[in-house]
């Protein structure tokens, strides 16, 4: 279960990195600024939920593989929300139709919307070192966990761009990954009943939506 979940952590991570890249080049209108505005932003976003809030906060909890499990759950609703904000950006800010936008307001709005799934993506990576210490030798953690992280982000890269992309919308990508997500967490949560079963209601609801 730990194995598939942090493997879906670098599935998750690449797959909605193409996605979101995609829209935000979509809504600015083709502008090749945005995608290195995306990718800098994705990589300070990441490095701050690894450094600043999961070396704080990772080693100080007790029911740490719950709190994964939940993460999880936050991470599965704000997918597919990150795709709506995206496309209802130009109405927030009331572009014109086919209007050129500025470099700074690609960089601000790109940084904010990023900031949510970036962040709790490098908290889980380094949540997911400090779950894995109790399974194997300390000194080999990290490279393991990065591994199956890795392993995870080749699969989702290949499969999003090459399949997934051409098949359904991105906002349906975002659902399907919410829902693997979901269901890692029901699998990690399945020895709390109460957690296991309000998760299992999350999921039901998430794909009737």
């Amino acid at each position: 279960r730990i194995i598939f979940a942090l493997t879906l952590l670098g599935f998750s991570s690449m797959s909605s990195q193409i996605v979101l890249a995609r829209e935000l080049l979509i809504v600015f209108y083709g502008n090749e600024l945005s995608l290195g505005l995306t990718l800098a932003s994705w990589l300070f976003w990441i490095g701050f939920g690894s450094l600043c809030i999961g070396r704080w906060l990772a080693g100080k909890l007790t029911h740490k593989l719950t709190v994964f499990s939940l993460t999880q759950i936050l991470l599965s609703i704000l997918l597919p929300l990150s795709i709506l904000s995206i496309r209802f950006i130009p109405w927030v800010f009331r572009f014109a139709p086919g209007e050129i936008i500025g470099f700074l307001a690609m960089g601000l709005i790109t940084f904010v919307l990023l900031l949510p799934i970036c962040t709790l993506s490098g908290f889980l990576f380094v949540l997911g070192c400090e779950i894995y210490k109790g399974s194997a030798d300390e000194a080999m953690q990290i490279g393991y966990v990065y591994i199956l992280e890795a392993i995870g982000a080749t699969v989702g890269g290949l499969l999003t761009s090459l399949y997934l992309i051409r098949i359904f919308s991105p906002l349906h990508i975002m659902i399907l990954v919410g829902f693997l997500n979901l269901l890692s967490s029901c699998l990690l949560l399945w020895k709390r009943r109460i957690l296991f079963f309000s998760c299992g209601i999350i999921s039901l609801a998430y794909i009737f939506l």
